[in-house]
C-alpha cells in the first residue's frame, strides 16, 4: 500500500479504497484460516486423547500386577445397585482406580465428569476425592467420558452419554468392543478396550479414539 500525502499540509493517511480493499483481504483470509485453526485444534484433542488414553492403560497394567486382573467393566456386587445403566464401564473403571484398596492413581482427576448426574447410595471412594458418592467417568478432550470395556464383557452393549458437539445436546449411544475385520477376533483379546468418542463426540464412528491400532 501506498502512503498518501495531502498537497494543502494536512497529516498523511490511507485512501478509502485502500482501506476497503485491506479489510477485503482481511476477510478472505478469515475464511480459509479459521476452518483451519478449529480443525487443527480438533487434531490436538484427538492427539492428547489418544496420550490419555495410553496413560490410563499403564495405570491398568499397574493396577493388574497389583491384584492379578484388571479392573471390572461392570458394577460390583458389594457396591450396591448401579442408579442406571449409563457409562457404566467408566464409573466402575474410576471406582476401582481410586478404590480405598488401590489408593489411588497418578491419574489426573480434574477430567473426572458425571455426565448422567448419578450417585451411590455410600461413598464409595475416598470422598476427598469423589464427594457425595458421585459416580464420575474419565473424559476425553472433547469433555465426553471415555468408555471402558474388560476383556469378559467383549460382545455385550454398553450404553453412553456424549454431547453433541453442534447443540451441546445429550446423546446416548451404544458401545460395543472393536473387532478386528482382517481375523474377526476382538482387539486386546486377554486385556480391556478404551474408546473416546472422538472429535464428532459419537461412538461407534470412523474417528472413534482407541487405547490399541485399528489398523485403519
Amino acid at each position: 500500500m501506498k502512503l498518501r500525502v495531502q498537497n494543502n499540509g494536512s497529516s498523511a493517511g490511507f485512501s478509502l479504497i485502500e482501506i476497503l480493499s485491506v479489510i477485503v483481504i482481511l476477510s478472505i483470509l478469515m475464511v480459509f484460516l479459521v476452518p483451519n485453526l478449529i480443525g487443527q485444534g480438533d487434531v490436538v484433542k484427538a492427539q492428547t486423547t489418544s496420550a490419555f488414553l495410553q496413560e490410563i492403560s499403564v495405570a491398568l497394567g499397574e493396577y493388574n500386577d497389583e491384584f492379578g486382573s484388571y479392573p471390572s467393566s461392570d458394577f460390583k456386587t458389594k457396591w450396591g445397585i448401579s442408579p442406571n445403566p449409563v457409562n457404566k464401564g467408566g464409573e466402575a473403571l474410576v471406582l476401582q482406580l481410586w478404590s480405598t484398596e488401590w489408593g489411588g492413581t497418578g491419574l489426573t482427576t480434574e477430567l473426572f465428569d458425571n455426565s448422567d448426574g448419578d450417585s451411590a447410595k455410600n461413598n464409595i471412594v475416598d470422598p476427598d476425592v469423589i464427594a457425595n458418592g458421585a459416580l464420575m467417568e474419565l473424559t476425553d478432550s472433547f469433555g465426553n467420558p471415555i468408555a471402558y470395556i474388560h476383556r469378559k464383557q467383549y460382545g455385550e452393549k454398553f450404553l453412553y452419554v456424549t454431547y453433541d458437539e453442534d447443540t451441546g445436546e445429550p446423546v446416548e449411544s451404544e458401545v460395543t468392543a472393536y473387532k478386528n475385520s482382517k481375523t474377526g477376533t476382538f482387539f486386546q483379546p486377554r486385556k480391556f478396550q478404551l474408546v473416546s468418542a472422538g472429535i464428532d463426540c459419537l461412538f461407534g464412528t470412523e474417528d472413534d479414539i482407541t487405547n490399541f491400532d485399528r489398523g485403519e
